[in-house]
């Protein structure tokens, strides 16, 4: 993207350059910022330092969480790819790969790796010879339920405390971010 690109970005969603000089940059007039023109420039900054610290926090949280003797020695997008393998039992290439959002060579990489760590298994299909299921082996399923529980810890920690309506605004919120990182992925695959 061109300078000239990142400040008109930054214009529009109304915000100064974060790397010019404070006072420098190309602020836009509260009116302009469309939905979030409720945001004071403090809240604005402490949203976005939340979110980016919390996505920094659960990578690397997911990282030490690989440490343990269950996941050793894989990567996390490995351990993503084994969750995406596990929560369907046996599953065609094609279909894991859609659910991971990759191409199927991209994944038959990571299948070829977990396959030599001994975490997946390629099965024939009974009904179709062609057709190559994907598994997990014993180690595979364990690996998989030690990020789920992960996951699991996350979820009620995150909404421990809170009242039915103040898990509904956090789920319609984390929608919208999900929502947002779906556009953008969506854009640069363009």
């Amino acid at each position: 993207m061109t300078e000239e690109k990142l400040n008109l970005e930054a214009a529009r969603i109304g915000e100064e350059d974060p790397c010019l000089p404070e006072g420098t940059g190309n602020a836009v007039s509260e009116a302009d910022r469309g939905k979030a023109d409720d945001l004071t420039q403090d809240e604005y900054r402490f949203l976005d330092s939340i979110m980016t610290k919390t996505f920094n926090s659960v990578m690397s949280i997911e990282e030490r969480v690989l440490e343990s003797r269950l996941t050793a020695g894989l990567t996390i997008a490995e351990v993503h790819t084994i969750v995406a393998i596990g929560l369907h039992g046996m599953s065609p290439m094609k279909t894991v790969a859609a659910r991971l959002g990759v191409s199927v060579p991209t994944l038959t990489s990571a299948v070829n790796r977990l396959v030599k760590k001994g975490h997946v298994e390629r099965v024939r299909d009974d009904a179709d010879r062609r057709l190559v299921l994907l598994r997990l082996t014993n180690s595979g399923r364990k690996a998989c339920r030690a990020h789920d529980l992960f996951h699991k810890r996350m979820v009620v920690s995150a909404v421990e405390g809170l009242s039915r309506n103040e898990v509904d605004v956090l789920v319609k919120a984390l929608t919208q971010v999900k929502a947002f990182f779906e556009s953008e992925a969506e854009k640069a695959a363009q």
